[in-house]
């Protein structure tokens, strides 16, 4: 299942104020909108509150740097771009299914216990206000091959360049940050540490970070 391309309101605050060192005409243009959370078996009054919730922690430096897996073997940002990285972190709700997923993608869903987050996520953007255009485009990065990777921004790349569009990855998945089974077993990804997870890859940079289950995923994106 693809989760990408979906504008969300609490990054796109974050990148919106990470170019406010001028105007731009452009952005009172901007449109967001926000994923609908799966069904839920609870009340609302028994929820936690609704997302987005997470609170940018801090922004991530040392240790090895940016650890994204991306099949462009060029640079990830061209000139007059920026490329930062940021620990955030909330409460989550589980999601579960009483009996088997249907296979039609019409899931029913139940929410759980929620539990505390930190992960991570990339911000890619324009150097310069006068340069963004306002949008701000969220990638689920995909975790198929064992690592945390970014396909959509690697085929979209031209075009967010050109437009000038803000683009963000988030970690949503328990094996990016903590490892696990790999799926896609890709020779390349396992020579890169394919199933570590993060925290074991990179420790001085990522062993704060911290992931409940996939079963929150929803929630934390």
């Amino acid at each position: 299942m693809r989760h990408c391309f979906l504008v969300c309101v609490a990054v796109f605050t974050l990148a919106v104020g990470a170019c406010s060192s001028g105007s731009n005409p452009k952005q009172s243009a901007a449109q967001s909108s926000t994923s609908t959370p799966p069904t839920s078996g609870k009340s609302t009054a028994d929820a936690p509150a609704p997302g987005p919730a997470a609170e940018v922690a801090n922004e991530i430096t040392g240790g090895k740097g940016i650890n994204l897996a991306s099949a462009d073997t060029g640079p990830s940002v061209p000139k007059g771009w920026v490329e930062s990285e940021y620990a955030v972190k909330g409460t989550a709700a589980s999601y579960s299914s009483a009996g088997p997923l249907p296979t039609d993608g019409q899931w029913t869903l139940t929410e759980g216990a929620p539990a505390p987050y930190r992960t991570r996520i990339v911000v890619r953007r324009p150097a310069q206000a006068k340069d963004f255009n306002g949008t701000v485009v969220v990638e689920w990065l995909n975790v198929s091959g064992g690592l945390d990777a970014a396909p959509d921004y690697s085929y979209a790349k031209n075009e967010i360049v050109r437009s000038g569009t803000a683009w963000v990855g988030v970690s949503a998945q328990s094996i990016g940050i903590e490892g696990g089974p790999v799926a896609v077993p890709i020779k390349i990804a396992i020579d890169a540490g394919a199933g570590k997870g993060l925290r074991v890859l990179d420790p001085t940079r990522y062993d704060d970070l911290h992931h409940p289950g996939d079963a929150f995923s929803y929630d934390i994106f």
